[in-house]
């Protein structure tokens, strides 16, 4: 796992705009490389959060919404979640299909009037 492409570029152009970013993975070593790389092309003063995430289980999806909804809800929210495993078939389609994520922070908004 890495953080890195899209996922890297977005976080970095939502934090230069002045973003609470949630950066979110389910690799802690992603995420420590990840928020190194950020911190190269923002200001010190960008507001970035790290969260362990497996975006495959709801009550982790849960935790990191919970962790959102402290800020007082959210404005954007950007599943970039994906991996492609020749030999992890059931892993690869419960990532690109399986609607937990989804659900499980759509709800949560909902419910924040967010």
């Amino acid at each position: 796992m890495s953080f890195s492409g899209i996922g890297l570029e977005t976080t970095i152009l939502f934090a230069r705009e002045g973003a609470r970013v949630l950066m979110a993975d389910i690799s802690p070593k992603a995420l420590e490389r990840g928020i190194v790389k950020v911190r190269e092309h923002v200001s010190q003063s960008a507001q970035l959060h790290t969260i362990t995430c497996d975006v495959t289980k709801e009550d982790e999806i849960a935790k990191m919404v919970e962790h959102m909804d402290q800020w007082g809800g959210v404005d954007v929210m950007f599943n970039n979640a994906g991996i492609m495993h020749a030999d992890d078939a059931d892993g690869t389609f419960a990532i690109a299909v399986h609607p937990t994520f989804s659900q499980t922070s759509t709800r949560s908004s909902v419910q924040t009037g967010s």
